[in-house]
């Protein structure tokens, strides 16, 4: 590994945190301190929501079938509908598609047993189901959209679906545009419960939405603004209190994640667990949304769901490392080093991990990746990931004659192609996409100089003004001159992992993480003293809490 140094670089003028993130937002620090402090209005209009719930209370003595996703949004979209409706005395049909046998988005043939008197609400899809609401409108049912994805382009305009209410913030009039689908879900079961007047938290029911809302919008990658950061930072409060359904109490606790939860846990820990089952078994993602939605009494029967969910995300782990080192060797031998996207197919490819490899490669290569599995009936279905500077979306609807079917966002996407099409599709979107050299090889930025005696106020600061996401980074500490002391037990550091291959360094009032890294600091020849960059965090232990900064970068100084 090299140690070569690289350029510290400080990306803004301030050093105040409150600056940085009302910069950030768009708002100025006096509106910052309203909306942390919970002083500001958080509910925003769009357009076609009151006309929603109209229509659902008209139709309270009707079926009501609820079409979600198979990922982590629409499962948490599904459980949302469901707690909300049963506290009122509804029995809803939520319908989550099988990943493999069914595929994403409502289909026609999904409509056949539904009641043509019935109310059909698509959740996190519909937006692009045209044919099937046209379909269900003739069976003589009532639809509601709700969805936060791009509708389909037909002759250079938007082809909307002929439904009832259509509500995607995206398209229709909204004060907020970067709604997930579970955020639109929670926004339109408060709006049920308001319009007849009902108990404010209705023993807890509330509580249970928002955190599931809270779950969706970290897992969907959505924006981390305005009412995204309201519904997460109430959710894990929800969440932290322990008043959100049974069934997520049991994951979490399964999990290990009961007892503080941050915004990370729930993108890297929790979100890829609730995927897991739906990725690795048709009927997984019911089974977790079943779980999610369970509010009654912990049982045996719920924590042994919970416990088959955190199996099925370690089986999932074990796929996606052994998986991954194929598609990068199979990278490596085709020559697509240089290319400015990746297009791979294997029969070894899982479909429903098909996104996290691509994912993997994206993050590896600096570039868009489009993953196919094995093909059924001459057909294979895969996944793309892309980076800032590219919308990958965009570029399909370039070449979207090549594909069976396709859709998605900027910065993700799914499809289907003849596997007799992939090397035009890789030709054609390396014609279409022009590689952009991303700058940071050489480069590490940051945002707030950190010192070691005031580290706790700053910490308190930065937890202050979350949470993070998309769009709001959290923001980026420089230590520098940090120098190693020794422990109670005489170590100035500590390697970590089954391999040992990740550090602990103690380092004066301060503890610095470094993953990955036992190598590194050899070859450095393990300095006593460094500058460091990074993302501070607590660590609590036997009762006792401590500071620590998670390493980005890492160099010796002088």
């Amino acid at each position: 590994m090299s140690a070569e140094k690289k350029r510290i670089v400080k990306r803004s003028k301030t050093n105040s945190v409150m600056e940085l993130v009302a910069s950030r937002l768009g708002v100025t620090p006096q509106e910052l301190e309203r909306e942390v402090s919970g002083k500001c209005k958080n509910v925003l209009n769009i357009a076609g929501l009151d006309k929603a719930v109209d229509l659902f209370w008209s139709m309270i003595d009707s079926p009501v079938y609820v079409y979600c996703d198979y990922d982590c949004d629409g499962i948490t979209s599904g459980s949302i509908i469901s707690i909300g409706c049963n506290s009122i005395g509804i029995k809803p049909h939520i319908i989550i598609p099988r990943r493999f046998t069914d595929g994403y988005g409502i289909k026609v043939k999904n409509l056949e047993n539904m009641d043509p008197s019935g109310l059909l609400i698509t959740v996190d899809n519909g937006i692009a189901a045209n044919e099937a609401v046209d379909t269900a409108k003739e069976k003589g049912m009532k639809v509601i959209i709700l969805d936060h994805h791009e509708a389909r382009i037909l002759n250079g305009e938007q082809f909307l679906p002929e439904a009832d209410v259509v509500i995607d913030p995206h398209i229709t009039e909204a004060d907020f545009e970067d709604y997930c689908g579970a955020g639109l879900a929670y926004r339109f079961m408060r709006e049920v419960f308001a319009k007849k007047r009902r108990p404010a938290d209705l023993n807890g029911i509330m509580s249970s939405m928002i955190a599931l809302a809270a779950v969706g919008t970290v897992g969907d990658s959505v924006t981390m603004k305005a009412e995204n950061r309201f519904l997460v930072r109430r959710g894990m409060e929800q969440i932290e209190q322990k008043r959100v359904s049974t069934g997520l109490v049991l994951l979490l606790e399964e999990m290990k994640l009961s007892d503080t939860l941050s915004v990370e846990d729930i993108a890297y820990s929790l979100v890829p667990a609730i995927n897991a089952f739906g990725r690795l078994e048709d009927e997984g993602s019911r089974k977790v949304a079943a779980l999610l939605s369970y509010t009654g009494r912990k049982s045996d029967g719920a924590k042994n769901a919970a416990q088959i969910v955190k199996q099925m995300n370690d089986e999932r782990k074990t796929y996606c490392k052994e998986l991954t080192e194929l598609a990068e060797k199979m990278v490596e031998e085709t020559g697509q080093m240089n290319n400015s996207v990746l297009v791979l197919q294997d029969d070894r490819f899982l479909k429903g991990i098909c996104g996290i490899i691509a994912g993997n490669l994206t993050e590896k290569y600096k570039v868009p990746s489009i993953v196919f599995g094995a093909p059924e009936n001459g057909i294979c279905v895969g996944s793309g990931r892309s980076r800032d500077w590219c919308n990958l979306k965009a570029a399909m609807d370039k070449c979207s004659g090549l594909f069976f079917q396709y859709g998605g966002h900027p910065a993700a996407c799914g499809a289907s192609i003849q596997i007799e099409n992939i090397d035009t599709l890789r030709q054609t979107m390396c014609d279409l996409i022009e590689k952009v050299e991303e700058p940071g090889d050489d480069v590490v930025f940051y945002d707030i100089d950190g010192n070691v005696h005031t580290l706790y106020a700053l910490y308190k600061d930065v937890r202050k003004y979350g949470p993070y996401g998309v769009g709001n980074e959290e923001p980026v500490v420089c230590l520098k001159g940090l120098e190693l002391k020794e422990n109670k037990f005489g170590d100035l550091f500590r390697e970590m992992g089954s391999e040992k291959q990740h550090l602990k360094l103690f380092c004066e009032g301060i503890d610095v993480l470094w993953f990955n890294a036992s190598e590194k600091y050899k070859e450095m020849g393990k300095p006593k003293k460094l500058n460091v960059v990074g993302r501070l965090s607590t660590n609590t232990y036997k009762g006792k809490t401590s500071l620590q900064i998670n390493a980005e970068y890492v160099e010796a100084t002088e």
